[in-house]
């Protein structure tokens, strides 16, 4: 018995031991520290998120996979022993297989976990104490974040169009800085991400270490009913995202003929009904205009037959209105035209070592954002044929993972994430390749 009880002193010995080296190869490695639920396993593959991709991060994650299938194993060697002096219970070899196999699935979901969409901030940041742009700054969700992470020698840019959304994170940032939960410096600009390059060049900002794009409507959008967006509350027709501007949704819906409401329904909002629905709301016009969401959602109902709602309905389809206002609003706020620029200029101002991270909602936003970083991480575009490159393509950026979907604690949190994908890619030096090598 009292060898049984120096038994289970050992493993918690051990244990300290195991946690304290884990902490010194996260400070040695100088990565920020992001905190998980269990300590060691999931402190350290958090903080090896953040340098994924390259060999030094690899090289970590090895040591941290075999640290924690070592200590879970451990435990399992002491259980028994444990067992053996104080119970006089005899250990199984098969019992050990299971404790072993058991040890390696939990180091795989382990690592599993550090990838979940949650964690776009982390994925984003290198550099405590680098410049990050947040270009969709919307009510400062992840700028809040990317601010708290950042040291007193960071730096955060904001850019929205949205007034409203610029005066709220402009109040919410300040009211951390007051009360010492940020201690970075930050600037929040009015205008359209289309315009980043400018935006750069006023703030100083030419090499920037992160850049943010959390595209479609902020929950602020959505939640002002005078504003237009939502299908679910009566008001009228807007969808401005910058109120300033002219053009609305008013003008789509009542100026727009029949072959241009069905285009953007079809190419926007990849409506099945475009046709009938576009039909519809010309008809209507004929006596008059159609001046609130709640009138074109009447209209949008009547347009698609009621058993194609029904089973829509009752297989989770969503709202019938749901594309038709996409397409509306896409059309708005020209949302697809400024993307790949914007990308491109993104990826142009990042360091070497930089990241950009892309948020999006729909498959027409992810499919621009994936085609363009897939281009921008390309190397040699000779043809298959040639036996020698004679390009010299060089690729600018490293994609980091595959696109990685909300986990079901941020569905919890924000149910309209559920159609959400994260994308990161991180600058390469143009002088050498993804492996560190030197071009010829």
């Amino acid at each position: 018995q009292e060898q049984g009880l120096l038994g289970i002193v050992e493993v918690f010995l051990d244990t300290i031991v195991i946690c304290t080296l884990t902490a010194l190869v996260i400070l040695c490695s100088g990565v920020p520290i992001h905190y998980g639920t269990d300590p060691g396993i999931a402190l350290t593959l958090s903080a090896f998120a953040q340098v994924y991709g390259n060999w030094s991060g690899v090289a970590l994650t090895v040591f941290v996979c075999l640290f924690a299938f070592a200590t879970i194993l451990g435990w399992g060697f002491y259980g028994v022993r444990c067992a053996q002096f104080l119970f006089g219970i005899h250990a199984w070899k098969p019992f050990i297989l299971v404790q072993a196999v058991a040890a390696f699935l939990g180091t795989v979901l382990d690592t599993a976990v550090v990838w979940s969409f949650a964690e776009t901030v982390n994925g984003l940041m290198t550099n405590l104490s680098g410049t990050y742009v947040d270009c969709t700054l919307g009510g400062a969700g992840h700028s809040l974040r990317i601010a708290k992470r950042l040291s007193e020698n960071g730096r955060l840019i904001g850019i929205d169009q949205d007034e409203s959304a610029i005066e709220a994170a402009t109040q919410r940032l300040r009211e951390a800085k007051e009360k010492g939960e940020i201690t970075c410096s930050f600037d929040v600009v009015k205008s359209n991400f289309s315009a980043l390059e400018n935006i750069l060049q006023e703030t100083g900002a030419n090499e920037i270490d992160g850049i943010l794009f959390d595209l479609g409507v902020s929950s602020h959008q959505l939640d002002t009913a005078d504003r237009g967006f939502s299908y679910m509350q009566d008001a009228p027709l807007d969808m401005r995202m910058d109120r300033s501007a002219d053009f609305s949704a008013y003008d789509v819906v009542n100026t727009y003929d029949v072959a241009e409401l069905t285009r953007i329904f079809k190419e926007y909002g990849e409506e099945r009904w475009a046709k009938r629905i576009a039909e519809f709301i010309v008809d209507y016009r004929k006596s008059k205009p159609v001046e609130t969401t709640g009138e074109l959602v009447d209209i949008i109902k009547k347009a698609i037959p009621a058993a194609v709602r029904k089973n829509n309905r009752d297989n989770g389809g969503g709202h019938p209105a749901k594309r038709v206002f996409q397409a509306i609003r896409i059309e708005v706020n020209d949302e697809l035209g400024i993307l790949e620029n914007a990308f491109r200029t993104a990826v142009k101002h990042l360091k070497p070592g930089g990241r950009i991270a892309i948020i999006t909602f729909h498959s027409l936003e992810d499919r621009i954002a994936k085609t363009v970083l897939k281009d921008l991480a390309k190397g040699c575009i000779c043809p298959p044929r040639l036996p020698v490159c004679m390009c010299h393509h060089k690729p600018e950026v490293k994609l980091i993972g595959k696109a990685a979907a909300a986990t079901k604690d941020e569905l919890a949190e924000n149910s309209r994430s559920k159609s959400a994908k994260l994308r990161i890619a991180e600058k390469l030096d143009t002088e050498k390749d993804s492996y560190g090598k030197e071009w010829k």
